[in-house]
């Protein structure tokens, strides 16, 4: 009997990047239009330097307003392999001393979540911060000067 006659299931699990984009898809009308948040694929060279080098899947969560060209807060990384999970994430410094993340002797704060509930719970518990939420307020105001 060959070892290749049972069958290979699929994860059931959402893709973590989707997980992320179901997450924000509100946030630009919660945000007077004035502010959105975009995930970007990471790419060659910011892959590399990223933390998440062993992530064969690697993003970026930003903020950025078309009112001020040029301003960008980074809210978060995170990178996945063909598993899907655990996937990590490396959160901005205040995000993560808010939540408690443990930074370590070199300033890095990779945690791992191992399931689709427990990464849609980080993401969601990161934009709900002090700090989130005090960047946006700001972006808002300023952006509202803008126009």
């Amino acid at each position: 009997m060959s070892i290749w006659n049972k069958k290979f299931n699929e994860p059931s699990a959402e893709f973590p990047d989707r997980v992320v984009l179901n997450i924000i898809e509100p946030f630009e009308n919660a945000a007077e239009n004035l502010a959105s948040l975009k995930l970007v694929r990471l790419e060659s060279i910011a892959r590399m330097s990223s933390n998440l080098a062993s992530s064969t899947f690697q993003f970026k969560l930003v903020l950025v307003s078309d009112s001020l060209k040029g301003y960008s807060f980074e809210v978060l990384k995170f990178g996945y392999d063909v598993t899907l999970y655990p996937t990590k994430v490396i959160f901005e410094d205040d995000i993560a001393k808010e939540l408690g993340v443990n930074i370590g002797m070199f300033g890095e704060n990779i945690s791992a979540f191992s399931s689709q509930e427990e990464f849609k719970q980080a993401i969601e518990t990161a934009l709900t911060t002090k700090k989130f939420s005090e960047t946006v307020g700001g972006l808002i105001k300023v952006a509202k000067k803008m126009w």
